[in-house]
């Protein structure tokens, strides 16, 4: 919308790197552009990422299928490995992959969207929580982290209403304070409009 402000734009964090995902992985990319950098790889078909405002934060939702028994939160870690492409066992790596922030039954995300977190001081006792966008499944969840004993484990929970469209991507407004999404339709979606 024009005359509009995005407080944090989808893939940034607040020192001006850019982060984006594809098949190969999660990368960073500096703020000046000069230094580009793998983070993380082992997704499956990923649909978009999420990067808390202070870069500290990155997820990706790679997509059921191939290697992903289900639709899974993934909180990625530096030189993780998720899955896609079979299992690489190591010391530090028993089960040939890192495990996600959670798995999520297909039934309930069959194909998901990116992350968004809510701006600390909106959105009542949702400030600064993780907002998941159910592409397939047209809707909008909230992810709860729990990193207290070692690493972080979550849980998602539905959000009420649905979208005429499978929503892709989101972000808050810093004027209305208002999250901004925007969505399409496609494969296995339950969207009813090819965009909203």
């Amino acid at each position: 919308r024009a005359g509009t402000q995005l407080r944090h734009l989808p893939g940034k964090d607040a020192a001006g790197n850019f982060y984006y995902v594809d098949p190969r992985g999660v990368h960073r990319i500096s703020a000046d552009g000069r230094r580009q950098e793998t983070l993380a790889a082992g997704f499956r078909n990923p649909n978009g990422l999420g990067v808390s405002s202070d870069g500290r934060i990155i997820t990706v939702a790679p997509q059921q299928g191939e290697w992903t028994p289900s639709s899974a939160l993934c909180e990625v870690r530096l030189d993780g490995y998720y899955g896609y492409g079979g299992p690489k066992v190591t010391p530090a790596r028993p089960a040939g992959y890192d495990p996600p922030l959670c798995w999520i039954p297909h039934s309930v995300d069959n194909s998901s969207g990116s992350q968004v977190w809510v701006p600390p001081g909106s959105w009542g006792p949702f400030g600064g929580q993780m907002l998941h966008l159910l592409w397939g499944r047209c809707g909008l969840m909230l992810a709860l982290r729990d990193s207290s004993n070692g690493p972080a484990q979550g849980a998602v929970v539905p959000l009420p209403g649905r979208f005429l469209s499978g929503p892709n991507r989101g972000s808050f407004n810093s004027r209305d304070g208002h999250l901004y999404v925007a969505g399409s339709t496609g494969w296995q979606t339950s969207a009813v409009k090819d965009g909203a």
